[in-house]
């Protein structure tokens, strides 16, 4: 309780008091001191004192001392010299110095009354340490009855002040019941000391004497109600209290008096009138204490005004006690009441943090995890069930809790959590495990996490209560088979699901259709030349008209294969009449199925039908077809072999770098080949040249050399072939067959799989032919064992090496395997160089795919976001683009929009997003339009946007979790400090990554400083 003392006037010492007492030591010493003219100083010194003139006083007593020491030296007696020191400094201290003469009298009484004086001097600066010991060296013998009223209360509140509580006590016990002036005071303290003790008999004595005091008529009432309510008088308090409250006076303890008022009634279950006095102090205090802010909002709570109870109750959510676990869960049902799910969840989410009473976590554990699931935050809620299964494993509750979670996994898309859930239950429901572990497998299976994707298909199937999740089990397990070559398995797999199939299965994955199915069969028995089943696996692909999840393009393309199946197979005729049927489908297959059925009619000898259907190919105004130039290059060998020269030299020179480079070293050295069979040597040797000089590295180079020196010899030109030699630095001696043979060593380890001989063999050929015929290939296959051997360092040099040479047919796949090495050690600025030559040199339209979404992810990882929104734009139109790389290139779009301001644009192209198959690109186009929402200061539109992508990201760790710190920046922007430190707290808990959680940490601690500003929570 705050302490009101009594303020002091300083006390006029009587300087009559001091000479008489100085006479009477004199008479007490029978010392006579005639009255010379050197005590005039002396007496007059007295005289001054005792008119309070204590500067001229403290100059008289001075100038005695002065003249005693130079004149009268014999005839002036000590007395008088301890009588003139005294004066002098009692003079100083009257007039407020503590610069005093020295002193070493033995006289008591001078001695005792400079100590009186000394100790006041230091009382009225209230400088209590320093006076005490003068009180007491003053004692009360040479004082007047007066003065030892004075000084035993004075030093009686010295002591009080200076914490020496019981010294106090004793002195003001002998004072407090005498009458004189200081017997109020003296009450006043006494009572305190007593109250303070928790001796409210003798507290109340005391201030029954002063009740009605002017001095203390303010202040000590409340202390007599609060004795009262102390010795369990209630009723009495809160009687004495009200009436001290209807006086028109206000008492100093106006506010203490309404807490007391409050809690009286609220300690006799009168909430409703505990209330208005609770809200008087509330509002008239700047800091109120926990226990009493508690009250009062329970008497809220009581009183069923929850909203009312809400800010108290929140304001104690930082008090970690008993107390504050209650106001916890008091305040979640407030929020129920108020139907603020998300606020009774966070609040009941604290209290389960707190260990004070287990009962309440266990129920708030519930309570929480219940609502998380209502609100669609299931991440959180299944973290909540799970806790209270795992820590309450005899809970009450566990069959609701189980039921809870049960429910929750087989609506909820977060399989990932459920599966983890579940692998920490003992016994867990089958169905459930079948379920979760193959949502989880295909979410594995889009992140192209195959292995784990195979293993959490086989646990599903080995939970198998669902048919129609085990055919569709089946049928992944098929297509995972195939990606990784097991045809065998693709084949035992794909009838395992037609085995289990229906037409239910595509309500568990739509992709899982018997067509297609049938599809992959084809092309696994394909794979394993069994023509027969592959042709006729094709075929019912084509005959699934009238079943569930039947596509047209998945047909046309079955019918090709079939066509090829039947090719392979020599069955001619049939695969003729496939590939007239895909041609006139006119389909983007159409090209490929003249170019077969050309290559057909080759084999039965009808070349006019041949020519005729490539010439249709090179007629066509298709650019995009890979086939034209193929078909350019067939109708040149067919010109050739007609002898047709110059119709085959028109159709090989339509073949370059920029049309197909793939082909172009082949079809120059058929040009050549053509000149030379015209006989125009001189356009042939020129033909042979440019083999060599444009493509050193092509399996045509020693073919060109080959024909060069016979054709210089042929013309009796040995000198130009020494000189051509010269100029492509060539040995003139033919040591290409060592060579050959040097390489042919290093390959024939390679094709065996035999990678680390491979390497030490491409090594050794290197070493011994740095400048040999096929440096490309053995740098590139010696590359390629490296990395089979992981050794990933390695490989990206050998590719590199590769890179620097001229084209090769070995240029496209070295660019994209080191650019995709680079991209893995996130060496993003030479990702992009390698996806750059990817791009100059991919030969289809795959590769120039590969190379533009390389380089558009790597621009975005380097944060070049510009350069990305322009690779970007490229990659977008290119045709037949798949469903990743265009939401990839949206997103980035979307991405590079939202940092130049053009927040409408960017929303335009996250929304294309939200249903992504990929959870990672569906997340954080979610989470971003929450975040446009919030850069555009649209709080209330952020904040339903937000809770949807909570409930939307579960998939995704990272952006459920930067979701939760959007949610928590949207209640700090509406100053609700409550759910942003609850929404921190849960974060900083549970998350993982480390960075998140960091980033968690530091908006928490910047919450509970603007919390605590806002509070009016007392810290003690």
């Amino acid at each position: 309780m705050v302490l009101k003392k009594k303020s002091f006037n300083k006390s006029k010492a009587s300087a009559a008091v001091f000479l008489a007492l100085a006479g009477s030591v004199s008479s007490r010493a029978q010392i006579h001191t005639p009255f010379l003219s050197h005590n005039q100083w002396l007496t007059n010194s007295g005289q001054l004192l005792l008119h309070e003139l204590y500067p001229m006083a403290a100059f008289s007593a001075a100038n005695h001392l002065s003249q005693r020491f130079a004149f009268y030296l014999d005839h002036d007696p000590l007395i008088q010299k301890d009588r003139a020191e005294y004066l002098y400094n009692v003079s100083r201290i009257r007039y407020g110095s503590d610069e005093l003469k020295e002193n070493h009298t033995v006289n008591p009484v001078y001695r005792e009354r400079l100590a009186f004086a000394r100790a006041q001097y230091y009382f009225h600066r209230r400088n209590w340490a320093a006076a005490i010991p003068f009180y007491e060296e003053a004692g009360i013998a040479n004082l007047s009855n007066k003065e030892v009223a004075e000084t035993k209360f004075e030093l009686a509140y010295a002591y009080f002040n200076n914490k020496q509580f019981a010294e106090s006590e004793a002195l003001l016990a002998t004072i407090k019941d005498i009458d004189g002036a200081y017997a109020p005071s003296a009450n006043y303290y006494y009572g305190l000391l007593a109250y303070n003790k928790g001796n409210f008999a003798d507290a109340l004595k005391s201030f029954e004497k002063i009740e009605q005091h002017k001095d203390y008529k303010a202040v000590v009432p409340y202390y007599m109600a609060e004795i009262l309510y102390f010795n369990g008088e209630r009723r009495k308090a809160l009687q004495k209290t009200r009436e001290e409250l209807a006086k028109s006076e206000k008492s100093y303890y106006d506010n203490e008096f309404h807490l007391l008022a409050a809690q009286c009634l609220f300690e006799e279950g009168q909430y409703k009138e505990a209330l208005p006095y609770f809200e008087y102090y509330y509002n008239n205090v700047d800091k109120i204490r926990k226990q009493d802010m508690y009250k009062m909002a329970y008497s809220y709570y009581r009183t069923e005004q929850w909203q009312k109870a809400i800010e108290p109750f929140q304001q104690l959510s930082t008090v970690q006690d008993t107390l504050g676990q209650a106001s916890m869960y008091y305040l979640g049902d407030c929020y129920l009441k108020t139907n603020d799910k998300t606020g009774a969840k966070n609040a009941f989410s604290i209290c389960s943090q707190m260990p004070f009473d287990q009962k309440l976590v266990e129920q708030s554990l519930l309570l929480s995890g219940k609502l998380s699931f209502e609100l669609g935050y299931s991440t959180e809620g299944s973290a909540q069930i799970k806790k209270l299964l795992s820590d309450f494993p005899q809970s009450a509750h566990r069959s609701e809790a189980t039921n809870i979670l049960s429910q929750q996994l087989l609506r909820s898309g977060n399989y990932s959590e459920a599966y983890q859930m579940l692998s920490g239950i003992d016994a867990p429901s089958r169905i459930l495990v079948q379920k979760s572990a193959y949502g989880y497998a295909l979410q594995n299976l889009q992140q192209n996490n195959r292995a784990e994707a195979e293993r959490l298909l086989n646990e599903s199937l080995q939970n198998s209560e669902d048919d129609r999740y085990k055919a569709a089990a089946y049928f992944w397990k098929a297509e995972i088979d195939y990606y990784n070559k097991n045809y065998t398995g693709t084949l035992s797999n794909g009838k395992a699901f037609l085995a289990h199939n229906s037409n239910e299965v595509l309500a568990i994955s739509p992709e899982a259709s018997l067509q297609h199915a049938m599809l992959t069969l084809g092309y696994a028995a394909l794979n394993t030349e069994d023509f027969a089943q592959s042709r006729n696996y094709f075929a019912q692909a084509q005959s699934k008209q009238n079943t569930p999840g039947y596509s047209a393009r998945l047909a046309a393309d079955a019918a090709l294969r079939e066509a090829d199946a039947a090719f392979l197979q020599k069955d001619y005729a049939k695969a003729s009449e496939l590939y007239t049927r895909t041609i006139a489908q006119n389909t983007s297959d159409a090209d490929y199925a003249r170019f077969q059925k050309s290559t057909l009619l080759g084999l039965q000898g009808k070349s006019a039908e041949q020519v005729e259907l490539l010439t249709e190919i090179v007629n066509k105004k298709n650019p995009e077809s890979k086939y034209r130039y193929e078909a350019h290059y067939a109708l040149g060998d067919l010109y050739l072999d007609a002898n047709k020269y110059e119709d085959a030299i028109s159709h090989f020179q339509k073949i370059n770098d920029n049309t197909a480079r793939h082909l172009a070293a082949k079809a120059l050295m058929k040009t050549g080949f053509a000149y030379q069979e015209a006989d125009n040597d001189d356009k042939a040797i020129e033909t042979y040249r440019k083999v060599l000089s444009n493509y050193p590295n092509s399996d045509q180079r020693n073919g060109a050399l080959e024909a060069l020196k016979d054709l210089y010899v042929g013309t009796n030109q040995p000198n130009a072939y020494v000189q051509l030699l010269k100029e492509n630095n060539l040995a003139a001696t033919d040591n290409a067959g060592l060579d050959s043979l040097f390489y042919a060593a290093a390959e024939t380890q390679f094709a065996a799989e035999k990678y680390s001989k491979a390497t030490e063999a491409m090594r050794n050929y290197l070493q011994q032919y740095p400048q040999g015929a096929f440096r490309t290939k053995a740098n590139f296959y010696k590359a390629e064992s490296h990395y089979q051997l992981k050794e990933y360092d390695s490989a990206l040099k050998g590719y590199d090496l590769v890179l620097q040479e001229a084209w090769s047919d070995f240029t496209e796949p070295a660019a994209l395997k080191a650019a995709a090495l680079a991209y893995a050690q996130n060496n993003f600025s030479a990702a992009e160089r390698y996806y750059s030559m990817l791009r100059n040199n991919a030969i289809g339209k795959d590769n120039l795919k590969t190379a533009y979404r390389g380089l558009m992810l790597s621009a975005k990882n380097s944060n070049n976001l510009q350069a990305a929104g322009s690779y970007a734009d490229t990659l977008l139109s290119i045709p037949d683009l798949n469903e990743q790389s265009k939401q990839e290139a949206l997103l980035i779009k979307g991405n590079a929009a939202a940092k130049e301001g053009k927040y409408e644009d960017a929303n335009g192209f996250y929304a294309q997003l939200n249903s992504s198959k990929n959870i990672e690109i569906a997340a954080e186009a979610i989470y971003k339009q929450a975040e446009l929402l919030v850069l555009q200061n649209k709080i209330a539109e952020a904040e339903k946007a937000t809770g949807k992508a909570i409930q939307q990201t579960t998939g995704s760790s990272y952006w459920n979790t930067k979701s939760y710190l959007l949610m928590a920046d949207i209640f700090v922007a509406q100053k609700d400090y409550f759910n942003a430190k609850a929404t921190l707290q849960s974060l900083v808990k549970n998350v993982k990554n480390e960075t998140l959680r960091k980033e968690a940490a530091g908006k928490l601690e910047q919450v509970k400083t603007l919390e605590k500003g806002k509070s009016k929570l007392s810290e003690g």
